[in-house]
């Protein structure tokens, strides 16, 4: 109610509100208006509501909290922004080492895939050449058609784990983008 008010303004307005017989319900950032006028106080937080019985400066005695104080609720709210950001920080920056541990591993991966895929097609070509089978003992075409099956099987495990990884890096990007 004093938004916009002169000092003498405010003094007149105090001064016909405390003249006036009824209740009066009131919302004011002004502590001197409040002060002045409140003989309870009830104070609306995100669990409910406290009825505080009393004047302004009792209530600030119970609960040591001057919400009105300019100064004393911006520190709070900058120590709690700070707070808030330096909990998400420490999330971010582990985020980060885990996305570059899971980069180096997708290198990793890479190389493998390309060495076993390598060697799947080498073992191909060999099984491609014309007279392969009349000159090559049948010992050593079990063991070549043996590994082709397990470096099949290992591409297969390989590309698993290196989809699984992409999704990882892709979620915690998301993640990183929203913090």
């Amino acid at each position: 109610p004093t938004n916009h008010l002169d000092l003498e303004a405010i003094d007149a307005l105090v001064a016909g509100l405390a003249d006036y017989p009824g209740t009066l319900v009131f919302v004011s950032h002004d502590r001197w208006f409040v002060s002045r006028l409140a003989n309870r106080i009830l104070e609306i937080t995100p669990d409910g509501f406290n009825d505080h019985r009393g004047s302004y400066d009792d209530y600030l005695q119970k609960c040591g909290d001057d919400h009105l104080d300019a100064d004393v609720v911006l520190a709070k709210a900058r120590k709690a922004k700070r707070k808030d950001r330096d909990k998400g920080a420490k999330p971010e920056r582990e985020t980060k080492v885990s996305q570059r541990q899971l980069s180096r591993r997708l290198d990793e991966l890479t190389r493998e895939l390309e060495e076993a895929e390598s060697r799947v097609h080498e073992i191909n070509e060999t099984f491609c050449d014309p007279g392969f089978y009349d000159k090559t003992p049948a010992k050593k075409v079990r063991r070549l058609e043996e590994e082709q099956r397990s470096l099949t099987s290992k591409i297969g495990e390989l590309e698993s784990e290196w989809q699984s990884i992409e999704d990882t890096i892709t979620t915690q990007t998301q993640t990183l983008e929203r913090i």
